[in-house]
């Protein structure tokens, strides 16, 4: 969970420092251009290729944040059962999709390793890496979701036995509240579960 939760900002933090980047890039190329009339050479080029990385690595920080468009109308109106079988299936198929593009990207990137850009002396390699890096993020993404909810229902479930010892025990209305009480706390992690499934 730590990793994980490391990875994510990480990601986030190069995020910022790309966008930040990409800030400073885009007007300085449009000043040098209509306003010195001469345009920097490596400006469209390194322009490109920030937000190439930015939508890449966007699309890891959006899926762990559940943030990506989906059209989940009729999802919604399926019954629970039913919900669950679709949004995994859904999360499978982008699954598939994510090593397909990492096995593809990284064919790609290996392929232009000696490769440099036009106007920089920058590997094409390194630009086209963030796609078998980002599928790679994108699929532990999908994976940690499911992790975590095949704990908290793990969790849930193991308050059963403390439901039937209580009961064996005999103690009366002791007994109901330790019924009552790990009753709640198996739908709280029901529906966690649920909610983690369902982001």
């Amino acid at each position: 969970m730590r990793l994980y939760r490391g990875m994510v900002r990480a990601v986030e933090y190069l995020l910022m420092l790309l966008t930040g980047a990409l800030a400073v890039v885009v007007p300085t190329g449009v000043f040098f251009r209509y306003v010195l009339g001469a345009a920097l050479a490596w400006g469209d080029e390194l322009g490109a290729f920030l937000l190439a990385w930015i939508t890449y690595l966007g699309g890891v920080v959006a899926l762990d944040r559940g943030g990506h468009m989906a059209f989940d109308n009729l999802v919604r109106k399926l019954p629970g059962l039913w919900r669950q079988v679709a949004e995994a299936a859904s999360d499978l198929v982008m699954a598939a999709f994510f090593l397909l593009l990492l096995w593809s990207g990284l064919h790609i990137a290996v392929q232009l390793a000696g490769q440099q850009a036009i106007s920089m002396p920058l590997p094409m390699g390194a630009v086209y890496g963030v796609m078998p890096l980002a599928s790679g993020l994108m699929v532990w993404v999908l994976a940690h979701k499911y992790a975590t909810a095949w704990r908290r229902a793990s969790a849930g479930a193991a308050q059963a036995p403390e439901v039937a010892a209580g009961l064996a025990g005999g103690h009366g209305l002791a007994a109901h509240g330790q019924l009552g009480g790990a009753a709640v706390k198996v739908q709280a992690a029901v529906e966690a579960a649920e909610e983690a499934v369902g982001q």
